[in-house]
Parts: C-alpha cells; structure tokens; sequence
C-alpha cells in the first residue's frame, strides 16, 4: 500500500516531486526540505556582509559601481569593510554604525540562553 502525500502548497516542497510513504518508511531525494516543512530543522543563520562580499565580490565592483565616493578605497579594505578612519573621512563614508563581529557574539550568547536545553 502506497500513500501520496502532496506539499504542493508549501512552498519550500513545491519543486520537489510528492513524496511516497510506503509500509512507513518516507522517501524523499531531501530530507532537509521535510525537515524544513515540518519545524524540525531550524539552523541559526546570521547574515555578514563582509564575508558575503568576499565570496561574492571579491573585487568590490558591485560596491564601486553602488557607492562611487569608494571607487578610490583599496579592494582589500572595501571588501572586509574595515576601511581607516583617515580612508573614510577623506572619501566622505560615514563611520559604521555597529560591529558586526560583537553584535554578533551578543546575539549568538542571548540566542543560547533561549534555546530549550535538552
């Protein structure tokens, strides 16, 4: 006996083809979109602009082109975004508003003091 059930609705599934449960046993080509769809799996993500510009745009073009008051700023320091006080008051940049790297230690401590602890 072979039961279709249909995630079409969802849209993490839509893609997928719908899965099959035969005599139990779930079959699926990815078990992380179930995982998904289902709450189960639940990664921590935080987004980082600096290392999403070093994979992505490794030569700060998409920055250049975006921001021309930094076409003159370094590559290494466009991309890491830690440009000197002296490069950002000559270019007219303002000073960041936050670190990235300690708010990101804050979160990932308040985040662990709220996780249901098994």
């Amino acid at each position: 006996m072979a039961v279709s059930l249909n995630f079409a609705t969802d849209k993490l599934l839509a893609s997928q083809k719908p899965f099959t449960l035969n005599l139990g046993i779930l079959q699926s080509g990815n078990i992380y979109n179930l995982s998904f769809a289902t709450g189960t799996y639940k990664p921590l993500r935080i987004f980082n602009p600096a290392s999403q510009t070093q994979k992505f745009d490794p030569e700060g073009e998409y920055i250049r082109q975006w921001l021309p008051e930094l076409a003159s700023v370094d590559t290494e320091y466009l991309v890491t975004g830690k440009i000197p006080r002296l490069e950002r008051h000559r270019c007219g940049y303002p000073e960041p508003i936050v670190d990235h790297n300690q708010q990101q230690k804050e979160f990932k401590r308040l985040y662990s003091n709220q996780k249901p602890k098994p």
